[in-house]
């Protein structure tokens, strides 16, 4: 099988910022193979009463903190990724080949904490000398924007962590810190869109997957060895049951965005809680979902091979195509997609 892993996207296509409005991206439709471009506000014109609107309520935290290694003023970065208890943290670290098992290092000019294991990857774990929750790193941290905004925003000049950034790269849906990166197709979702579908018998039901290596790791091998990290998943008994309602009663259950479809692909048709690695490629049989809302994903990335599983390999690479021709502005800050079977 040929899957569609790599394109030729000009760097002017990569969204270094949200449209001016929440809702204010463009919209490509997929139905049943047939392609149309339509602004995000149109979405509700899709979604018809009785479906079934699934979300993400994980909220992002300011997992990127500035660190200094204490033996050689060495200054770089790190990304939380997750916590094991109150003191201790797995972590990714630039220049991370720099930092040894037992260095000290000294977190955001304020807080000292130790490398305790080196792990593949460039992942640390990290023993803080005082607690630290996903709560303090949001009073010292930075907002989590994938490193490609920020070397886009270094060859435009653009100013690199603004307050935008923290109002718009959080979605409306936020109840739960976890998070290290946002459920991005949710972020364009705004209070008007909300109400139109409330209008039109729309249900939104909620579930939480933390978002961390699982979903925005670069494949470094093939698809058929690579093995997804585990992201930590909840998807409650009162969200299983609208979606089971809408299917016996012949309407759709709509993922909104990569992770609320794998959180309710690997829960099947029950409640569940606790952790998946669930790898969705070409091939894969879904059970639950009947929509998808998604973004223009990066190559090489587990989420192209997502969409490509739900629409076909065909269909997303002539969607691709055609979203490049029509100037569709790409990944996390970039326009939507709609994919319906």
């Amino acid at each position: 099988m040929e899957y569609f892993l790599d394109f030729d996207l000009p760097e002017n296509l990569i969204a270094t910022s949200p449209a001016p409005e929440r809702d204010g991206d463009r919209l490509m439709l997929i139905n049943h193979n047939k392609l149309n471009h339509y602004m995000f506000t149109e979405l509700p014109l899709f979604l018809n009463e009785g479906d079934v609107l699934v979300v993400n309520n994980s909220k992002v935290f300011k997992a990127r903190l500035s660190i200094r290694l204490v033996r050689s003023d060495l200054e770089s970065e790190m990304l939380l990724i997750e916590a094991e208890n109150p003191y201790t943290w797995t972590a990714m670290l630039k220049k991370a080949r720099r930092f040894k098992k037992g260095d000290l290092i000294i977190v955001a000019n304020c807080v000292r904490a130790k490398v305790m294991e080196v792990l593949d990857s460039g992942l640390r774990r990290i023993r803080f000398e005082e607690p630290f929750s996903a709560e303090r790193a949001d009073q010292i941290g930075l907002v989590p924007l994938p490193p490609y905004i920020i070397e886009q925003r270094k060859k435009r000049s653009e100013v690199l962590y603004s307050f935008q950034d923290e109002e718009r790269y959080q979605t409306l849906f936020a109840k739960y810190y976890g998070s290290v990166a946002a459920p991005t197709a949710s972020l364009r979702f705004s209070q008007k869109i909300l109400e139109s579908l409330k209008n039109k018998g729309v249900q939104v039901a909620e579930l939480t997957l933390h978002v961390g290596l699982g979903t925005f790791k670069p494949m470094d091998q093939l698809p058929e060895n690579f093995k997804m990290h585990k992201e930590k998943i909840s998807v409650p008994y009162e969200t299983i049951q609208l979606c089971l309602q809408a299917k016996n009663k012949k309407k759709r259950v709509i993922a909104a965005g990569t992770t609320v479809c794998r959180a309710l692909e690997a829960s099947g048709n029950k409640a569940f809680c606790g952790e998946t690695d669930i790898f969705i490629k070409p091939g894969y049989q879904f059970r639950m979902i009947d929509g998808l809302i998604t973004n223009f994903h990066l190559p090489q990335s587990t989420l192209l091979l997502l969409v490509q599983a739900f629409a076909g390999i065909d269909n997303i690479r002539h969607a691709y195509a055609e979203a490049i021709l029509q100037q569709y502005r790409f990944f996390s800050y970039g326009d939507g997609m709609l994919i319906l079977q």
